[in-house]
């Protein structure tokens, strides 16, 4: 496959600023099998990038303590009609165990959660941070997508103004599969 379609296969990343959008960033990508050190389960959400890896938690915990507000949803668009696909989030609170629930059908999120990706996917495909470090935020998840043609929409609703300056990337990759 040439780079120029290889840029179109997830794992993918986009420049993504973290500024409200009037109109949905949306990119259409392949999907194909998760490799042997991920899950199944494909990661919607953002990477943030700092010089080492205290400003990247720092970052990341700016990012997680602002809210942030998007409309998120995944679409196959294989030669049949469009199918909608069910996102989840991952949701915990103190010391109770995480839970999945449903995001809602039209696609609303509140905030993003650290999460991690299939880090060898990402660097075989040369797609690894340009900056010192990343972390990795979720906005919602896919579980177990068909490889296939997928459509994605992302549009970041409010946002405080102190965001505008992350160093941020629109994320889709697998999951990171726990030894």
């Amino acid at each position: 496959m040439s780079p120029a379609a290889e840029k179109d296969v997830a794992p993918m990343v986009r420049p993504l600023q973290l500024v409200e959008m009037e109109a949905p960033l949306v990119v259409d990508f392949e999907l194909r099998p998760p490799g042997p050190s991920a899950t199944g389960t494909l990661l919607l959400g953002i990477r943030v990038n700092a010089e080492n890896a205290i400003q990247s938690a720092e970052v990341a915990d700016k990012v997680i303590a602002a809210g942030l507000e998007a409309d998120v949803s995944l679409v196959r668009v294989d030669n049949t009609a469009p199918v909608d696909i069910p996102l989840v989030r991952v949701i915990s609170s103190g010391d109770a165990p995480a839970t999945l629930v449903p995001v809602g059908t039209e696609g609303h999120v509140v905030g993003v959660r650290r999460d991690d990706v299939d880090e060898i996917s990402i660097e075989q495909v040369g797609r690894a941070s340009t900056t010192g470090h990343s972390r990795h935020l979720s906005f919602a998840l896919a579980q177990n997508p068909a490889p296939g043609r997928y459509r994605l929409s992302v549009r970041i609703r409010d946002v405080s103004t102190d965001l505008a300056d992350v160093n941020s990337e629109l994320l889709v990759a697998y999951r990171h599969r726990s030894k």
